[in-house]
């Protein structure tokens, strides 16, 4: 009968504990594909017009001519249009970061953009 309060009160902790890293996942989670990847730089075909590529994309944003998308962790498809503004070159820039560094790097964004913080210089 005397180990009952201890009991309690780990027990009282795992739960703590476990319910704290359900909403941590739930809050920071990021839900299904990454849009900016190779999955969907694979799909761009040479003869497409901007607005498949977007469609496929999202909005993206143009300087000097060239088309860019860029994920919220670093990797960016960039997109070379021709005369007819059909694509005519692609290529993707990848991060090069580890599962671990853009999982710590997505965490910080959105819990700076949770708690309502300007974005990190």
């Amino acid at each position: 009968m005397l180990n009952c309060p201890r009991l309690l009160k780990r027990r009282f902790i795992w739960l703590l504990a476990a319910t704290g890293l359900g909403i941590a996942l739930f809050v920071f989670h990021r839900h299904g594909e990454p849009r900016i990847g190779p999955t969907n730089f694979n799909k761009i075909q040479f003869g497409w017009t901007i607005g498949q590529v977007e469609q496929l994309l999202g909005p993206g944003r143009c300087f000097s001519g060239d088309w860019f998308w860029g994920d919220i962790v670093g990797d960016t498809i960039v997109v070379s249009l021709d005369d007819k503004y059909t694509v005519m070159d692609k290529h993707l820039i990848h991060d090069n970061l580890t599962t671990t560094e853009r999982l710590y790097r997505q965490t910080r964004i959105n819990a700076r953009k949770a708690l309502n913080l300007p974005p990190e210089p």
